[in-house]
């Protein structure tokens, strides 16, 4: 299979659809992309955080090739503070 089609493990990443979950905190429904890690409940705000399911990108040697650099590296290696707002992270809001 052609890496310009992509994998079929891959979509998800590659073409992100929402998908939607309640939150903990408040029950609301909250919207969440499938190349997503984290999101803010639209109603209280908190912080929803999804499972990291195994995936290709684990183990695969041409995943970032595949789902592209920037998605790669985001999902790869997760920066402690994603899903922080500025407040959370000790910087002033602007």
């Amino acid at each position: 299979m052609s890496l310009y089609q992509g994998c079929p493990g891959a979509i998800r990443f590659r073409e992100a659809v929402p998908e939607y979950v309640d939150c903990p905190q408040c029950g609301a429904e909250t919207e969440i992309w499938s190349d997503e890690l984290v999101a803010h409940c639209h109603h209280c705000h908190a912080l929803i955080r999804r499972d990291r399911r195994p995936s290709c990108i684990e183990w695969c040697q041409s995943a970032e090739e595949c789902i592209g650099v920037e998605t790669y590296k985001r999902l790869r290696f997760p920066s402690p503070f994603e899903g922080k707002r500025a407040d959370e992270k000790g910087q002033k809001k602007v």
